[in-house]
């Protein structure tokens, strides 16, 4: 699936969930560069400050954070 993603990362060894999502929540995203990138190892997170994703790549073990749109938030 591709999305935009944000170029920052944390590296799960040292944070959790909660961690992840107290992190972006300081974070101005506006800020922060945005690229392309298929998401093919992620598991969403959460939504903090309306519209950014936190997702948690299992394969690389890191948190990753999306450009999120209301159509991406809504559960199939």
């Amino acid at each position: 699936m591709l999305h935009n993603t944000f170029n920052a990362h944390l590296n799960a060894d040292f944070y959790s969930n909660a961690e992840a999502i107290e992190w972006a929540n300081g974070i101005v995203w506006n800020e922060i560069e945005i690229e392309a990138e298929d998401i093919r190892h992620g598991d969403y997170i959460a939504t903090v400050q309306g519209d950014v994703g936190v997702w948690y790549d299992y394969v690389g073990g890191y948190f990753f954070f999306t450009e999120e749109t209301p159509f991406e938030k809504i559960p199939y």
